[in-house]
């Protein structure tokens, strides 16, 4: 019997073929992050926080919380608010903590009246006002002022007559505030800071006055 001869290297022969040069390496995925889970980077698990709202609903939250209301120890300021919407003369009425703000309809540059202050059947202090930080705007009222020659008291009380109500209506200042704006205001008469309805009619009486001055009206159409 032929016995073949092998090598005395210590290993048996090997078949015929290529070395393997290719090596698979198996990576496991990692898992898609999920909305709501957090991962804990020293403990293999996922602590549950709630999900932020959607976008939108994050938004509406956030206007409603810095949409203030008028105080409930103010009722004067709320009765106005009531008043004013339903008369429509203001392109819009904001209502802010200590005030309501109401932007002058028709208008061609930024303009609104005011009443703010604190006050309830038992007085209180009120401040009715017309401001704007346009220049110019306030300088056309200023020149309808010195061109017709009347007091612009005289303007506001020709129209709370017409409203019902007829005093004296106090000094109404002109200045330009810490704000920069072009502000024209009185208080009220104590007499009158306890009624809502007669609150209101300076408001209104306001309103009329300065939109039949100078540019707030909407100017002219030439």
């Amino acid at each position: 019997m032929h016995m073949h001869a092998f090598p005395r290297t210590g290993r048996l022969p090997q078949p015929d073929r290529a070395p393997c040069r290719t090596h698979l390496r198996v990576i496991a995925a990692k898992p898609a992050p999920r909305v709501g889970l957090v991962a804990h980077p020293s403990r293999r698990r996922y602590d549950v926080r709630p999900s932020r709202p959607p976008a939108a609903r994050r938004v509406a939250f956030g206007l409603a919380r810095r949409v203030p209301r008028v105080s409930s120890v103010n009722p004067i300021l709320q009765s106005v608010l009531t008043e004013a919407r339903t008369r429509g003369v203001f392109s819009s009425i904001e209502v802010l903590p200590d005030r309501l703000r109401c932007h002058a309809k028709d208008c061609p540059e930024p303009a609104w009246y005011e009443l703010e202050g604190a006050a309830d059947a038992t007085g209180g202090t009120l401040v009715v006002r017309f401001a704007t930080p346009d220049r110019w705007l306030s300088e056309s009222i200023e020149s309808d002022l010195m061109h017709f020659g009347d007091p612009l008291e005289e303007l506001v009380e020709e129209e709370l007559a017409e409203l019902g109500w007829k005093g004296k209506v106090p000094t109404i200042r002109h200045f330009r505030d810490d704000a920069k704006l072009y502000t024209f205001e009185n208080a009220l008469p104590a007499a009158v800071i306890g009624d809502a309805a007669l609150v209101a009619k300076f408001l209104f009486a306001y309103e009329a006055a300065f939109r039949a001055l100078g540019d707030v009206g909407g100017g002219d159409e030439d």
